[in-house]
């Protein structure tokens, strides 16, 4: 991760503990439907996942539509013996 990602990714965990949070909503897929598929079930929960999230999870995409977005950061994690 470069630095403006790491700064992205603290701002990230800040809101998120401050409870200035949400999932954006996809015309493409329902968030909560993919979540529930890997077994998270709590809405807090959710979160707990971001916030622990590390320089070594991070992964670079370069995927047309998250790459020209410097806002996103993608990243890969197990999660309930899934890689999400």
């Amino acid at each position: 991760m470069n630095p403006e990602q790491q700064i992205l990714l603290s701002k990230m965990k800040r809101l998120i503990k401050n409870k200035r949070c949400r999932f954006e909503k996809r015309k493409d897929r329902d968030y909560k439907d993919d979540l529930y598929e890997i077994g998270i079930t709590e809405h807090d929960a959710w979160y707990k996942h971001i916030i622990y999230l590390q320089e070594v999870n991070y992964v670079v995409d370069y995927k047309p539509i998250y790459y020209k977005d410097k806002n996103s950061l993608v990243f890969k994690k197990r999660i309930n013996n899934i890689i999400v």
